[in-house]
């Protein structure tokens, strides 16, 4: 039984592009060559291009992210970075020792950044890593690890006297801040290396009172706090008892003794009459205010004394208005 062959259209395809690359004229069959065995190398330049483009792209999209501290973005980026930054290999564990600052992975900042040293010598790699290392020193020193500080701070001097030129002395960076922590980076770590030596050789602390005091050759043996007595407070009087002998003095009358303030009030503390009142301060001017100068304060009454009620509204009225020195 025939079979038709599964191979017939590679064969015609075959042909048809011999033929193709065979025909016309010698130029036009050179011209063709050359574009067909270029093809290759375009293709190469283009993805080139393209990875350059991506990784300049990335590389502004990491300076953005870290200055907002967006660690997720940033660790997108980086992973970018990893697969397309070919050309410059030391900037991807540059930031991600970055990274690694802003999550508070120092160890790992400090291994990143000296890959990026030795990849490439940079004085913000260097800057970066001191700072890294500094960092490490004071944490052991705040928690009382005085070698493992001293070891820092050390590295860290060392990392600042292997940079040259004015990476970190005589430098010119335009913030002022940062400038003067770059310049002062070997004399800060120079005191600090020494006031961990003056903590090494400080006598410890004298026990507290009440602690015994350990002779030489004994072992060290945790103290315990000695307990301390408090007095209990004497209980108050009894209630039920006698009562005090002398009688409480009554309050003075606002306003009556030589040294108390002056009392504020429609009657400036005494009763005032129709006809003027006390020198007492009167506060019912229309503003709330005192009623000032040594003129007689104006009188209140609810009445003018005859029982007429025209004339009680007209002195009601006049008390109302009343100022102090005018009244209508």
């Amino acid at each position: 039984m025939l079979r038709a062959d599964p191979h017939a259209w590679l064969r015609r395809a075959e042909t048809t592009v011999r033929r193709w690359w065979r025909s016309g004229s010698t130029r036009l069959q050179l011209r063709r060559q050359l574009i067909v065995l270029s093809l290759p190398m375009a293709l190469a330049i283009l993805t080139l291009a393209a990875m350059l483009a991506t990784v300049l792209f990335t590389g502004r999209n990491v300076v953005e992210n870290y200055s907002r501290h967006d660690t997720a973005a940033l660790r997108s980026d980086l992973d970018t970075l990893g697969r397309f930054n070919i050309l410059e290999p030391h900037k991807l564990p540059f930031a991600q020792g970055d990274l690694a600052v802003l999550e508070g992975r120092l160890d790992d900042a400090e291994t990143s950044f000296r890959e990026a040293l030795s990849a490439r010598e940079a004085c913000p790699t260097r800057i970066n890593l001191e700072l890294v290392v500094e960092t490490q020193g004071d944490l052991a020193a705040a928690r009382g690890d005085i070698d493992t500080a001293e070891q820092r701070y050390t590295s860290a001097r060392d990392t600042v006297r292997g940079a040259g030129g004015s990476c970190f002395a005589g430098n010119d960076d335009p913030d002022r801040d940062r400038r003067h922590i770059r310049e002062d980076a070997e004399p800060r770590l120079g005191a600090k290396i020494d006031s961990l030596h003056q903590r090494r050789h400080q006598p410890p602390p004298p026990p507290a009172p009440g602690e015994p005091t350990p002779q030489p050759g004994e072992s060290a043996s945790p103290t315990t706090t000695p307990l301390v007595t408090t007095a209990i407070p004497a209980p108050p009087p009894d209630a039920s008892g006698p009562p005090p002998t002398t009688a409480p003095k009554p309050a003075p009358v606002p306003g009556t003794g030589p040294d108390s303030p002056p009392v504020f009030g429609p009657s400036g503390g005494t009763e005032n009459t129709a006809g003027g009142g006390s020198e007492a301060l009167n506060d019912i001017d229309p503003d709330r205010l005192p009623t000032g100068g040594g003129a007689k304060k104006p009188g209140h009454a609810l009445g003018a004394g005859n029982g007429d009620p025209l004339e009680d509204l007209q002195q009601a009225l006049r008390d109302s208005n009343a100022i102090g020195g005018n009244r209508e």
